[in-house]
């Protein structure tokens, strides 16, 4: 059988029509162990002609499906989600919404892309679909209750022509996702499958926001050197994936660990521009920009103004990259999260006044 090489370098294999309804069967049936771990994992490419896809989430399995609407004008395209009753007929049933989304990351003149929300049982369905004639589902993103606790963000990578004619649109969906996917919250549990069916293993596992985008935006820079030469691609930029480094240490007697710090680098350069949010629960932040020496710094203070004292120096802090849209390369946002090192109960940090300490 054939193996299809990814942008990325790895490879897939199509699946035979005829083995399709064992793999269907094999997905439901190990979706709630490979749940527990990632989500969302198990995953079974739809039939040769048809525009559903089946995903095994925490609880059950759902339908995903592309369906065109007409509301007297030109129709457009939803995601359609559905779980499968007795004798095929359906239980329930989510048709999304479109979503626009405005975002410098996206660049004109691409094939069209929307965002298509749809709800079912506390879970959020996010497809990119692929506009025209024959609609088609291109990335998934699913949000639900983590078995561990918390919110689980799974995203599926579906496309998988590799070719120069389909790199426009591959380039489209990319960055629609990468920008969806950048506003979300960080403090997610995240996966990302690369829509190999349940059989080959897929890649999958818990991974962070920030990896997340690294591999999306991995993709797109090699989906964007595959597109013919020609006029109307002259408007795309490329793009430097951005690595947040945490600058961490151990906490002495007269350390402070709400003093928290990045270097922000493209490559392996330095960057010297943009900002970095930095946030830790439940209402800390700062803002700092990106120095000369590619640090960002700043320490950590109460949002809300409350008088009281945080005791949270080894809780997660969250780093935000502002991204820089204006020069000849984009630098997209970015994430990282860490946990400061905890203080030792041989090194007591008091944190009352001067004024209040007695001698």
């Amino acid at each position: 059988m054939p193996a299809a090489r990814r942008c990325d370098g790895t490879t897939t294999r199509a699946v035979p029509g005829r083995l399709l309804a064992v793999l269907l069967l094999a997905c439901a049936a190990a979706g709630s162990h490979a749940g527990q771990q990632t989500g969302t994992a198990c995953l079974a490419r739809p039939m040769a002609g048809s525009p559903s896809s089946v995903f095994a989430t925490q609880g059950d399995t759902v339908v995903v499906e592309v369906a065109r609407q007409d509301h007297g004008r030109a129709p457009d395209a939803r995601l359609v989600v559905r779980k499968p009753g007795d004798g095929g007929s359906s239980q329930d049933i989510a048709v999304g919404v479109r979503t626009p989304l405005f975002s410098a990351l996206v660049t004109k003149g691409l094939p069209g892309t929307v965002l298509s929300v749809a709800t079912l049982g506390g879970r959020e369905f996010t497809g990119v679909l692929r506009e025209g004639a024959a609609p088609s589902l291109l990335a998934l993103v699913v949000t639900e209750d983590a078995s561990q606790g918390g919110r689980m963000t799974s995203t599926h990578w579906l496309a998988q022509d590799a070719s120069a004619e389909a790199a426009p649109a591959t380039v489209a969906a990319l960055e629609l996702l990468y920008a969806h996917l950048s506003r979300m919250p960080p403090e997610n549990a995240y996966a990302l499958v690369a829509g190999n069916p349940p059989a080959q293993q897929p890649t999958s596992m818990a991974r962070t926001q920030g990896e997340v985008l690294a591999q999306i935006a991995r993709w797109r820079s090699c989906a964007a050197a595959a597109m013919p030469a020609h006029p109307a691609n002259a408007a795309l930029r490329p793009w430097q994936t951005i690595d947040l480094q945490p600058r961490t240490g151990p906490l002495l007697a007269g350390g402070d660990g709400h003093l928290v710090s990045v270097t922000v680098r493209a490559g392996t350069e330095a960057l010297r521009q943009g900002s970095v949010i930095f946030t830790r629960q439940p209402h800390l932040v700062c803002q700092a920009d990106v120095g000369p020496d590619g640090v960002a710094s700043c320490r950590l203070a109460d949002a809300h103004f409350h008088e009281h004292v945080h005791d949270n120096e080894g809780d997660v802090t969250v780093a935000t990259f502002s991204g820089v849209m204006g020069g000849a390369a984009i630098l997209p946002p970015m994430t990282a999260q860490w946990r400061h090192p905890q203080r030792s109960f041989a090194q007591p940090f008091d944190w009352r006044p001067a004024s209040s300490k007695r001698p």
